[in-house]
């Protein structure tokens, strides 16, 4: 008797870690059509690390490059999305909507995909990402100063 008290007080334990261990593991990432992007390869292997903490890491350096192309923001997207921890993602995902080279498809992908984010406190983090970085944030802080005029 004993013996099923101490299995039925460790079962669901053992349940939530079988759970955790499961959303750790890299997940098959579903590649946009089109041409691979330059960071494709990289975001590839970044993919195929084994812990959601170790790849989110590596997703959040390439989010921060300057030269990504659509495809490779598309595919870093779901790549992200394809599975671990919900607070490495909206990071992830944060971290790419802070960069100026998000295009509008990506843009709308990540909206389109944000149930894919498990806990609404994640999710919310992404939307704040996108209300604070709309699409023309940074074509208002590039455009030119005009002078002004001074008497003489």
């Amino acid at each position: 008797m004993k013996c099923f008290r101490v299995f039925k007080t460790l079962a669901p334990a053992a349940a939530a870690l079988l759970v955790c261990a499961a959303c750790a593991a890299p997940q098959p990432v579903v590649r946009p059509d089109g041409t691979p992007g330059p960071n494709s390869a990289e975001i590839e292997a970044a993919a195929t690390l084994y812990w959601s903490g170790h790849r989110a890491e590596v997703f959040e350096m390439i989010a921060m490059k300057p030269d990504l192309t659509e495809h490779d923001q598309l595919f870093l997207i779901n790549a992200i999305l394809a599975g671990g921890n919900s607070d490495d993602q909206a990071h992830a995902i944060a971290t790419l909507v802070a960069n100026p080279c998000l295009t509008p498809k990506a843009r709308r992908h990540i909206i389109d995909n944000l149930e894919r984010i498990y806990f609404s406190s994640d999710r919310k983090l992404v939307v704040s990402a996108l209300v604070n970085y709309p699409p023309d944030y940074y074509k208002s802080q590039l455009q030119e100063v005009e002078p002004v005029e001074t008497e003489e």
